[in-house]
């Protein structure tokens, strides 16, 4: 693997000679370029193995006249045009103290010179020749400041160059062609000046003279700035000279929101530059990194094994930010330190890090203990398949595997088999809600089927089959109030056991027959002038997961067209109120009073006839109006919908009464903290009209049909089902944050 480091690239420019000065003894200072141009060092008072930045190292002059370094004046130097750069760090150089001298014809043309300014910090380039006695241009900046700095200048003929740091050349026209021809009997020096006197030497660290036959091109001076600042020599230097290595790996994650999780799989804590690597997020161990000549790189395999406790700065846990799909088409980059150094905090410290790879993720396994991450490199975007993610509205997850996240043990149900069973119906006292095991799996752990499991096509509760209020509760409501509570009452109970009882004010008359098959139930009637019931419900839950209204409904003989209207106002007078109303006295209507005020209307049922009504609002300005059991209407608009919700709510009126009144009957009036899906409705409609009847035992129907007929208490162990379905996430196993699905993206079936 080939290192970019400052030195290199200064390499990779062709320089005639090169002199980086980090010698290890006063023998000579070695030309690097390759010609053996090597110069010599005048004293011992100079100090080698001077750092200038992290891996560059120089010699430091000490400032006289007697430490300075010769270099041999050949004729690959003697050019007219040229350019050369030199690092330097400022430790007292006296005013026109010399860094570069490199002398010219004669002792009155002294060739081209770097020099500090007669005044302040600024450097100045001064071109000799013996037909024009010091021209000069002024470096930018202030380079003898005491901060390390990279000066470049160069000449053609036609302009001097000079640049601070590789800032684009500042140039000036050169007034006398050919160029500078050194003197080919005197040597060059770096640290003082071949002129008489005092104060023109150098007291300076200097490293990486380099002279090169041609001027610099700005593209060539970006390159040498991003190797010096890489970082890569001190990675070169710690390799080179190390007897021992220290090696931490690093990772670095950007999810596709921006956020930013940086990793290692180090002991401790890593800190390269100014970023923290953190050693206490997930486990995690890479495959081979392989490189290849040419544009092609292969892919790399990362492992992510995150306990139950490790937090990502997402809000969950590492397995379901992967399982949620955190960390589709996340950009990775891996990188590497050696030898960092211990700091008091215990945690391990680099200047940088060298990048060994740096790719998108592809394919994702998330597997029991760990998630198995395909990062494809960079180049792999050409070939990128569209879709990159596939949308579906069921889960993609599998129950109880390492992306649904749930424990199977946990969830365990154990019963006896009860008399009358057969091979393929298995009578229980089991008294969990129907439909609770339908898609499980049941095992025997008794009788001759020990140890055989089966899969339960469905499976209904022991005692009576499910009633209306039992289907209501199993889908969780945030509030249920049935109205039947004794003719009289001032109060309405709410079932849903979260204590919210509502209060009955003006002509509201209980004890009315009710709407349900088989179920004695009561209901309320509303006068329509007076009658109405407050509910002391908080707003059930977020926009995006939507609010549901569900009731029973019928209207007396000789209602108004409008009717029914005002059965429920959740913000009364509020601009963003969600409520049932009549829109200038026409047909009934809901709507949701946000952005784009979406609304859907329906046709007057007939007197007499009991309707049952489902009405969501979900997503940005949605609603859905469900009529026994099918969707009737839906409506949308522009914009993120914002829900009005005044604690106590309204059944009975239209903005205090200023807008209507409700008159007719109501009974079953449930709110759910969500937007209901298209099966619930119709699994409430169908309880609603079907009598219940009574059952002593439960059954289990298995899709394949047991090998022998278990007996009365042969025992078992059974574990519920699912459908995959956001609701059965939410109300059976409460894991809706790891539901693997997009339940508004229409089925394929049904996607125009």
């Amino acid at each position: 693997m080939k290192i970019d480091t400052f030195r290199s690239k200064i390499s990779s420019f062709g320089p005639l000679g090169y002199w980086r000065l980090n010698d290890a003894s006063h023998i000579g200072a070695a030309d690097s370029s390759g010609f053996g141009n090597d110069g010599q060092y005048s004293s011992t008072a100079i100090a080698l193995l001077q750092g200038l930045a992290p891996g560059i190292y120089g010699a430091s002059l000490p400032g006289s006249d007697t430490a300075y370094v010769t270099l041999p004046n050949v004729d690959a130097f003697r050019i007219p045009i040229l350019s050369g750069l030199v690092t330097f760090k400022d430790q007292g150089t006296p005013a026109n103290g010399r860094l570069v001298y490199f002398t010219g014809e004669s002792t009155a043309g002294p060739g081209w010179q770097v020099m500090r300014a007669a005044s302040g910090n600024g450097a100045v380039l001064a071109i000799d020749t013996s037909a024009q006695h010091a021209q000069t241009l002024n470096f930018p900046g202030a380079p003898f400041d005491g901060n390390r700095h990279t000066l470049a200048w160069g000449f053609d003929g036609a302009y001097l160059y000079a640049s601070t740091d590789f800032s684009s050349w500042a140039t000036a026209p050169y007034s006398v062609g050919g160029g500078p021809v050194p003197n080919p009997s005197a040597s060059f020096l770096i640290g003082k000046a071949a002129i008489a006197g005092p104060g023109y030497y150098a007291k300076a660290i200097i490293s990486d003279l380099a002279i090169f036959p041609y001027v610099l091109q700005a593209a060539q001076l970006d390159g040498l700035s991003a190797a010096l600042g890489s970082g890569n020599d001190a990675l070169e230097y710690t390799l080179l000279t190390a007897r021992e290595l220290t090696v931490a790996d690093l990772f670095s994650i950007e999810l596709a929101d921006g956020t930013v999780l940086n990793w290692t799989s180090f002991d401790c804590d890593v800190v390269a530059g100014a970023t923290r690597y953190s050693s206490m997020g997930p486990r995690l161990k890479r495959g081979a990194i392989r490189w290849k000549r040419g544009v092609e790189a292969s892919p790399l395999e990362l492992r992510v094994a995150g306990a139950s406790t490790d937090v990502g700065d997402l809000g969950l846990t590492v397995a379901q930010a992967i399982t949620a799909g955190y960390f589709n088409g996340a950009k990775v980059t891996v990188s590497r330190v050696y030898n960092p150094a211990r700091t008091a905090d215990g945690s391990y410290s680099a200047l940088s890090a060298l990048m060994l790879f740096q790719g998108w993720v592809g394919k994702i396994e998330q597997g029991r203990p760990y998630a198995r991450i395909t990062v494809n490199s960079l180049f792999e975007r050409m070939n990128l398949q569209w879709p990159f993610t596939m949308l579906q509205p069921s889960c993609r997850w599998t129950l109880f595997d390492s992306g649904c996240s749930l424990d199977q043990a946990g969830f365990a149900v154990s019963g006896a088999v009860q008399s009358g069973s057969t091979a393929s119906k298995i009578a229980h006292g089991l008294t969990n809600a129907t439909g609770y095991f339908d898609q499980g799996r049941i095992k025997f752990t008794s009788g001759p089927n020990n140890g055989i499991w089966r899969v339960v096509q469905s499976g209904i509760a022991a005692g009576a089959a499910a009633s209306y209020q039992q289907t209501v509760l199993n889908d969780k409501p945030a509030g249920y109030w049935r109205f039947g509570d004794l003719a009289g009452s001032s109060t309405v109970a709410d079932l849903s056991g979260n204590g919210y009882h509502g209060t009955v004010r003006g002509g509201v008359a209980l004890g009315q027959p009710g709407a349900l098959a088989g179920d004695s139930t009561t209901c309320a009637l509303f006068d329509g002038s007076s009658g109405y019931i407050t509910l002391p419900i908080p707003k059930p839950g977020a926009f995006a997961q939507g609010i549901s209204f569900e009731f029973w409904f019928k209207l007396p003989p000789g209602s108004a067209p409008a009717q029914p209207a005002g059965i429920f106002d959740t913000a009364t007078g509020d601009p963003f109120t969600l409520r049932n109303f009549n829109p200038g006295g026409g047909s009934p209507a809901f709507e949701w009073k946000s952005k784009g005020q979406p609304m859907v209307g329906f046709n007057q049922p007939a007197a007499n006839v009991w309707v049952h009504v489902v009405v969501t609002y979900r997503g940005q300005n949605a609603i859905d109006l469900y009529y026994n059991g099918q969707l009737y209407s839906s409506a949308t608009a522009q914009g993120n919908g914002q829900i009005a919700w005044k604690n106590p709510i309204t059944i009975g009126n239209i903005n205090g009464g200023a807008n209507g009144w409700f008159k007719g009957y109501l009974q079953e009036f449930a709110i759910y903290p969500y937007a209901m899906s298209a099966d619930q409705p119709l699994a409430h409609y169908d309880a609603g009209v079907t009598p219940p009847s009574a059952s002593g035992s439960g059954i289990f129907v298995l899709t394949q049909a047991l090998p022998y007929a278990p007996a009365a208490g042969d025992t078992f162990v059974v574990y519920p089902g699912c459908d995959k379905s956001q609701r059965t996430c939410r109300l059976k196993f409460n894991n809706l944050a790891n539901f693997g699905g997009f339940p508004y993206v229409p089925a394929p079936e049904t996607a125009a």
